[in-house]
């Protein structure tokens, strides 16, 4: 007995819709009519990772968005979401990203390329590293995780 005999029609609407999946380009991507007015233009999508402003690790991914020439990268973590200043080039717009995470006390930030437009490079791309910004000289450690502490119990 065959699969065919055994399965009936359900055999023949697989082939079916195999045959229908495999003649679809891969960059085809379909949207429903009220989702393709309201998405913005990403151009690409970055992955960034450090550690955060109470010293836990964390991997997100950044989108940057054009607006007319410039552009804008912007970053939702936790309930935060935070938007670099828009700039004239996408490198230029990570960078101010990148400052406003480091005036929040973000640390060992990096980010690496994973999406260009609609194509996805996974780990193609190397890690660019942003050096964290220098403290002052003769800071106290303890009064910096002082000061710290102080602004979680702050923004709570």
């Amino acid at each position: 007995m065959n699969a065919a005999a055994r399965f009936g029609r359900p055999v023949q609407a697989y082939r079916l819709l195999k045959f229908s999946m495999s003649s679809l380009k891969s960059s085809v991507v379909f949207l429903p009519r009220h989702m393709e007015r309201e998405t913005p233009a990403f151009t690409n999508i970055y992955q960034l990772s450090g550690v955060d402003d109470r010293e836990r690790g964390f991997t997100r991914q950044v989108r940057v968005k054009r607006i007319g020439e410039r552009y804008q990268a912007v970053l939702s973590y936790e309930k935060f979401r935070i938007e670099g200043q828009a700039a004239d080039s996408e490198e230029a717009a990570m960078q101010t990203l990148i400052q406003a995470l480091h005036a929040r006390g973000y640390t060992q930030i990096r980010t690496q390329l994973i999406f260009r437009a609609d194509r996805y490079l996974g780990s193609q791309e190397p890690w660019r590293e942003y050096a964290d910004p220098r403290t002052r000289a003769g800071r106290n450690i303890v009064w910096g995780w002082m000061t710290r502490w102080l602004q979680r119990l702050w923004t709570r």
